[in-house]
């Protein structure tokens, strides 16, 4: 199915016409009709909020293509997104800077998922502590907990000079996981 009739069928499974998803997303009926009909795609933030309007999983609108694991970029994207959907928890000692150390780090399935594995099934993954893929996961990963750390004690807060390190800190993030997601580097 192409995206346009995903957006038709689940409209009509949620007993939603045009008109009203056009009212709950904002975005007017004739694109969603053209939507519907492959004569226009949806931007990203359109189909987000087709996405919500509909209270679907932005999955569905994924192929196949998204989840092929080629190369060490896709593998990163991969467990960077596993990682921030807590389907798979990172765990281990901290050092006094916040880092993971390498040779305590295993990844844990969630309860969520880990409850439909069989009981003989180990839940606990370990990569080699040496091994470069984990080293530049983990910077990432230090990142992102500090960053989680203080969006819960800053995020309501009308401090400007919070707000802006909040923000600050999302940049690196964001930069740090489109460099990692940017090796071609086939894995093997």
């Amino acid at each position: 199915m192409t995206i346009g009739e995903k957006i038709k069928y689940l409209r009509k499974q949620k007993g939603v016409t045009q008109t009203e998803l056009a009212q709950l997303t904002g975005i007017h009926q004739v694109s969603i009709a053209k939507y519907e009909k492959d004569k226009m795609t949806p931007q990203p933030d359109q189909l987000q909020k087709i996405i919500e309007a509909l209270n679907v999983s932005p999955m569905i609108f994924f192929n196949d293509s998204a989840f092929k694991v080629k190369t060490r970029g896709d593998l990163m994207g991969l467990l960077i997104a596993l990682c921030k959907s807590k389907v798979l928890v990172v765990k281990g000692k901290r050092d006094r800077t916040s880092a993971l150390i390498p040779n305590t780090v295993t990844f844990e399935f969630s309860p969520i998922i880990s409850k439909f594995f069989p009981a003989d099934v180990q839940n606990t993954i370990k990569f080699n502590p040496d091994e470069p893929l984990l080293l530049d996961f983990l910077k990432w990963e230090k990142q992102f907990h500090n960053y989680e750390k203080l969006f819960k004690k800053y995020s309501g807060s009308s401090n400007v000079t919070e707000v802006a390190a909040l923000e600050e800190l999302s940049d690196i993030i964001e930069k740090i996981e489109i460099e990692l997601q940017c090796s071609s580097m086939v894995l093997k």
